[in-house]
């Protein structure tokens, strides 16, 4: 079995499925342990995956005020942009630097923040959020790859997982906290917009700051650099050639002479352990060519459709615990007592807070176990284990809100757990994959693998809605937004 960090570049001809599946079942066994990453590295993912997945939370925690009375519609805008990207990037991300791809991200929600605060019209407001949701996908996808680059990769992955994990609480904070204060010291609501978009744009610059300044650049970004200029060239080149050819077409003129003067292009530079590249920070890592630059759109799928055992369980837990985030946390009550839990149960005061409360313990909780990745290390059997756990709290809370047998502030510990589950299977199905894939598979597994996140944030979306349709009916409370239950 081969060394954990010791890994010969593998010839992208000889990448064919078999070894794929075999690299997949691989656990990686290390004699000797990993050096640790520099602390601005570790610092910066932290930063990246806060500054990530920050506009995401403000988009859903502002969904009432975005467009009144249509809480799904932003929930479907905010996600399914984000898994578009994220199901078609592993076809296209090897052809832009790590770089570029933050760059279009730090573009899409700079606008995100200008269109949502500063028009009226609903659809310029969704295409808003929308582009929100491609700089959460890009974004998310990218810096899970590009751990792959630097010296420990799986402290770099933790360290994101936990920043991502603080976007949450951060989120509901300004949510519940700077908003409000807004609108109460504002005198007026164009006045209101300018502060938060200016809130949005520094969070904006401070993630590609963190990226250009912060952040040792991934050395592949030279490689992919070079390869770029090398088909530039080659295109300019095919381009001045057509445009010679058109011109010669009189005799008069010496093509043979204008030809010799044209030099061929410089050979493409190999992408394999870089031996000829200049010394840099970046000296400790093995550098292994990704199958990212080398496998063919069928191996990239039969490679994809092999990571199943880390993206079913990842769309399991996103699939419960957004079931109970967005639908069934719609039907409890803060604060209550035995006698109180139905009737307050009808006033919307009292839902909406409990629904508030409820999100940041949840919030809370991701954050603890996503910050958790190098205490905790369980298997791929664990893994899958704890989404079952996940499905089990939300019958129990949807059981609850009918029949009000647990109720008062301690349904808030049961939703905690909800985001420790959720958190730790997030954080340790991406480091799995780090100890147990070859070098070469990671890149390219690490960025597919989070669509299972955005799948199941969809389906889950959908299923909440449908329960919180149920759960109206079955507690007798009139919304104008609650639709019809199905059973």
């Amino acid at each position: 079995m081969r060394n954990h960090r010791d890994v010969e570049a593998v010839d992208g001809e000889d990448c064919n499925v078999s070894h794929q599946s075999e690299s997949i079942e691989q656990t990686s066994e290390s004699s000797t342990k990993k050096p640790s990453e520099k602390y601005r590295n570790l610092v910066a993912f932290f930063l990246l995956g806060l500054l990530n997945n920050v506009t995401y939370v403000l988009m859903n925690a502002g969904a009432g005020d975005i467009v009144p009375g249509n809480y799904a519609v932003i929930y479907l805008c905010n996600i399914f942009p984000s898994m578009l990207v994220k199901i078609t990037g592993p076809y296209w991300f090897q052809y832009f630097t790590y770089r570029q791809r933050i760059l279009m991200a730090s573009i899409s929600v700079a606008l995100c923040y200008i269109l949502v605060n500063h028009f009226e019209t609903t659809w310029l407001r969704l295409f808003g959020v929308a582009l929100g949701a491609v700089q959460g996908g890009l974004g998310e996808a990218t810096l899970l790859a590009m751990s792959q680059f630097f010296t420990n990769p799986e402290q770099c992955l933790v360290f994101y997982s936990s920043g991502t994990g603080l976007a949450g609480p951060i989120g509901y904070f300004i949510s519940l906290v700077i908003s409000p204060l807004l609108i109460l010291n504002s005198s007026s609501n164009a006045l209101k917009n300018i502060f938060s978009t200016i809130l949005g744009e520094i969070f904006v610059a401070m993630y590609f700051a963190t990226f250009v300044f912060v952040l040792e650049t991934p050395w592949i970004d030279q490689i992919r650099q070079a390869s770029q200029e090398v088909i530039f060239k080659k295109t300019k080149m095919s381009t001045d050639a057509s445009m010679s050819e058109s011109f010669l077409s009189e005799p008069a003129l010496e093509a043979p002479c204008l030809a010799g003067n044209i030099m061929p292009p410089p050979a493409e530079p190999p992408l394999g352990i870089a031996a000829q590249q200049p010394a840099d920070d970046h000296a400790s890592v093995q550098r292994v060519k990704s199958v990212a630059d080398t496998f063919s759109a069928k191996e990239r799928f039969m490679f994809i459709c092999g990571l199943w055992p880390y993206m079913v369980p990842l769309f399991v837990v996103y699939l419960s615990e957004y079931a109970c985030q967005s639908g069934v946390w719609t039907a409890f009550a803060l604060p209550s007592t035995a006698a109180e839990a139905a009737e307050r149960l009808k006033h919307k005061s009292h839902r909406d807070f409990a629904y508030k409360a409820l999100n940041l313990t949840y919030q809370v909780g991701v954050f603890v176990s996503r910050s958790s990745g190098l205490l905790l290390q369980p298997t791929v059997a664990t893994l899958w284990l704890m989404p079952i756990l996940q499905c089990a709290f939300w019958g129990f809370f949807a059981a609850d809100s009918v029949q009000h047998f647990w109720y008062g502030w301690t349904v808030l510990m049961p939703a905690f757990v909800v985001g420790l589950l959720g958190g730790a299977v997030y954080v340790n199905a991406f480091t799995l994959i780090d100890r147990n894939l070859s070098p070469e598979y990671r890149e390219l597994a690490l960025s597919a693998t989070s669509f299972g996140v955005d799948a199941g944030i969809l389906v889950g979306n959908v299923a909440g809605l449908v329960c919180q349709w149920c759960l109206f009916q079955a507690n007798n409370i009139s919304s104008e937004t609650s639709g019809t239950c199905p059973g």
